[in-house]
């Protein structure tokens, strides 16, 4: 039988008998330098409160530096436990047990993982009108960190998306610098019309076709339409139920043809002139188009703004 199974069957049965108990673990990990008390290495079971105070109190060592461990012996820490005067003056004592050596580990900083998470997000929800979401995260192993040490993402230009790998760059107060990498999956969510029913070649888009959803739309290779932009537009192509309307599904329909009067407007927010004119090209809503002015035979360039307006440039 292996120590360790030995320690759980003890630990079991005093459990089981209901009697005070006072186990000490054989390996402590802390992630800040403090000085080592019997409260942090052990685990009171069925002690009162007031003798838990008196008992946890008892100061075994200083504490080990980040990365660094030390090592007690159960003879010591028995000793300790003897020495005090709550124990002395006890009639009844709880239980002990202890094992022969006791480590205390100083893991030193760590960063968590909801830390970096977070700063994914953050940085990634900056560069996208959508909702993000971090399905994967693959960690590496991380090194134990100074106090004073510093980490930052290298993003690259634009937003993670898909599948990333990012460069994890940690700093100490040496200014040593370590990478390490980041490994996961950016999905981007939007708003989006989504098809009620399968849309034919040429059917004009009505209001009950369609009902905003939030979809997946990470490896979209098209737009997302404006809501007005869809009411009484063609499609261009058959487009099953319960797709995405794209701006690819919707036919490009002109908004004035060549011959036709528009409306010509210049300026800007705090004034504004306008002037009827004479279209000299077909376009659709933000082409370039040139529109002549009937007064004076002048054409001039502007850009498609509606069906039958334009913008002066």
């Amino acid at each position: 039988m292996s120590a360790w199974w030995a320690l759980a069957v003890l630990i079991a049965s005093l459990a089981a008998n209901a009697e005070s108990t006072i186990i000490v673990r054989p390996l402590t990990q802390l992630t800040q330098t403090k000085a080592i008390f019997l409260s942090d290495v052990a685990d009171f079971h069925g002690v009162e409160k007031s003798l838990i105070t008196q008992l946890g109190s008892i100061k075994l060592a200083e504490g080990p530096q980040a990365g660094d461990k030390i090592e007690f012996s159960g003879s010591a820490i028995s000793a300790a436990l003897r020495a005090h005067r709550a124990w002395s003056s006890m009639t009844i004592r709880p239980n002990v047990v202890i094992p022969s050596k006791i480590y205390v580990e100083n893991l030193g900083e760590q960063i968590s993982e909801a830390a970096l998470r977070m700063e994914i997000i953050e940085r990634c929800q900056g560069q996208c009108a959508c909702r993000i979401e971090l399905s994967e995260l693959s960690l590496p192993k991380m090194p134990r960190l100074k106090v004073a040490t510093k980490w930052r993402i290298r993003f690259p230009a634009m937003p993670a998306k898909g599948s990333f790998n990012l460069a994890l760059e940690l700093i100490d107060g040496d200014s040593n610098a370590q990478t390490l990498w980041l490994r996961g999956r950016v999905a981007h969510f939007k708003s989006a019309p989504v098809t009620t029913r399968q849309m034919q070649f040429g059917e004009r888009v009505q209001p009950s076709d369609y009902s905003i959803q939030e979809r997946d739309v990470t490896f979209a290779r098209d737009s997302i339409p404006d809501e007005n932009q869809l009411v009484g537009r063609k499609i261009r192509q058959a487009v099953p139920a319960n797709e995405i309307l794209f701006v690819g599904n919707l036919e490009l329909e002109k908004a004035l043809r060549r011959g036709d009067q528009v409306k010509m407007s210049v300026g800007e927010e705090s004034w504004e002139v306008v002037l009827m004119g004479v279209a000299e090209q077909d376009g659709v809503i933000g082409d370039t188009v040139k529109i002549r002015n009937p007064q004076s035979n002048q054409i001039v360039s502007a850009v498609v703004t509606g069906r039958g307006e334009v913008k002066i440039q």
